[in-house]
């Protein structure tokens, strides 16, 4: 394993980040991985109010004409799908999810037309709400790629997972907390982010829903110390999760089946961050 570590300040948050990256090679011809922060537009209780007024946690007044740059990008099911939440802050990395799938989208596009193809390493991409939406405008403005549809884009299977019509890129999402975490590849993928939440009941859940080799390897970390087995516990979910969603069948199919035999092979990628004292797990499967 590899660890890169990274102190930041992205918008006035810091973040103390540490990304745990396996060595296993990845041969996919494209891939790229997106992290979103979205705690500037993003406020404690979660109420949804006038965007206008809703402070966050640093005492910020998000911009109304920051959402409203975010939202020129989305496309139209994207758009009508952040506006249905009621909870504001679920709203936001809704908001974030469809301005990643725009991104993901476009540099694919913009990869797909360049012949001088980079062979550097595929690293976790990190912006705020401010950095991605100066992004979308740099590939907006390109002209071969300026309007591409916002229409009609996406098909599902018939379990309901959902891929460009266009075909590649395949993409994953997944968000909590204050991020939204976006994977696209020229292959199936599977991607998932948990918060590590301390008041998680991680031996209750554990025996409730996962298979028994996993419970005992859980109860095992857990007797080291509770941190231990509360995040040998998120780990586990997390890799169901991204498992799941490569799949195309979600989280109920794998839930209660021992999936190691199957992440065991090469094909994952894990890491972990933090923001604010808070501790961020992921998988990427593909």
């Amino acid at each position: 394993m590899r660890v890169k570590a990274y102190d930041i300040v992205l918008n006035g948050i810091e973040l103390a980040l540490e990304i745990v990256l396996n060595e296993d090679a990845w041969t996919m011809a494209w891939e790229a991985f997106y992290l979103l922060n979205m705690g500037s537009l993003m406020n404690d209780s979660g109420l949804k109010q006038e965007y206008l007024n809703v402070l966050d946690e640093h005492g910020i007044e998000p911009s109304q004409e920051q959402i409203e740059k975010i939202e020129v990008f989305l496309d139209k099911e994207r758009k009508a799908k952040y506006k249905q939440y009621k909870n504001y802050n679920s709203a936001m990395l809704s908001l974030g999810a469809g301005a990643l799938l725009r991104y993901g989208m476009l540099s694919y596009l913009h990869f797909s037309g360049n012949d001088q193809k980079s062979e550097e390493e595929t690293t976790l991409e990190i912006y705020t709400p401010e950095m991605i939406t100066k992004a979308l405008e740099v590939f907006s403005a390109q002209e071969d790629i300026a309007n591409l549809s916002r229409d009609n884009i996406y098909r599902y299977n018939e379990m309901g997972k959902p891929y460009f019509v266009s075909g590649e890129p395949y993409f994953s999402l997944s968000h909590s907390g204050r991020c939204v975490l976006g994977a696209f590849s020229t292959g199936e993928i599977g991607v998932d982010l948990q918060e590590v939440t301390e008041d998680t009941d991680w031996r209750k859940l554990s025996k409730r829903f996962f298979a028994k080799t996993e419970q005992e390897y859980i109860m095992r970390e857990g007797l080291h110390s509770e941190s231990r087995g509360l995040e040998a516990f998120f780990r586990i979910w997390c890799r169901k999760e991204a498992y799941g969603k490569y799949l195309g069948t979600g989280l109920v199919q794998v839930l209660q089946e021992d999936i190691s035999q199957n992440i065991s092979n090469g094909r994952l990628k894990e890491g972990s961050f933090k923001m604010e004292g808070t501790t961020y797990l992921y998988t990427i499967y593909r």
